[in-house]
C-alpha cells in the first residue's frame, strides 16, 4: 500500500521522470486494483522466504512481528534481545537506549508524508474485504509460515 502511495503522491525530480510511466498507471488504478495486480511481487518475496520460515528451528530462531513492535515497542524489544542472554545491567542499559533512542518512532509524522500511519491494520480501513480475502487466500501458505494465521 505504501508503493501504491509514493507513486501517487511522493515522487519527483529524477524519479518522477523515471516512473512516469509506472505512475501515471497506478495513478489510474485504485489500491485494491493495484495491489492485486502487483501481489506477484509479494508472492515471489514470499516463495524465497517460505524455505527459511519451514526451516526455522525454534530454540535458535525468535519471531517478532510488526504489529508487536508498533504496539508494544518496549516488550518486543525484550523479546528480541533475550535470546542474547545479556547479563541484567547490561540488558537494562540495552532496553534504556533504544526505548529512549526509537521512542516516538511509531507516531505519525505530518511532516514526513511517507509515515502517515504506523497502526496495524491500516489495509482493514483502506481495501475491500473482498480484496482482502483473495490475498488472505494467494498468500495463505506464507502467512502460516510467519505465523499469521
Amino acid at each position: 500500500m505504501s508503493l501504491h502511495a509514493d507513486y501517487t503522491n511522493i515522487f519527483g525530480g529524477y524519479r518522477e521522470r523515471f516512473h512516469e510511466q509506472t505512475r501515471e498507471q497506478i495513478q489510474n488504478q485504485t489500491i485494491d486494483e493495484y495491489l492485486l495486480e502487483e501481489e506477484g511481487a509479494t508472492h515471489r518475496l514470499c516463495r524465497r522466504l517460505k524455505p527459511l520460515l519451514r526451516n526455522l528451528d525454534p530454540p535458535n530462531v525468535t519471531l517478532v512481528t510488526y504489529e508487536e513492535m508498533v504496539s508494544n515497542f518496549g516488550g518486543w524489544l525484550e523479546e528480541v534481545i533475550e535470546p542474547f542472554e545479556f547479563g541484567s545491567l547490561q540488558k537494562s542499559l540495552l532496553l534504556t537506549q533504544f526505548r529512549l533512542k526509537y521512542r516516538n518512532e511509531f507516531r505519525p509524522d505530518p511532516k514526513n508524508s511517507h509515515k502517515r500511519n504506523v497502526e496495524p491494520g491500516e489495509h482493514l480501513r483502506k481495501l475491500k474485504p473482498e480484496t482482502i480475502a483473495e490475498l488472505n487466500r494467494r498468500l495463505a501458505p506464507y502467512l502460516k509460515a510467519a505465523g499469521y494465521e
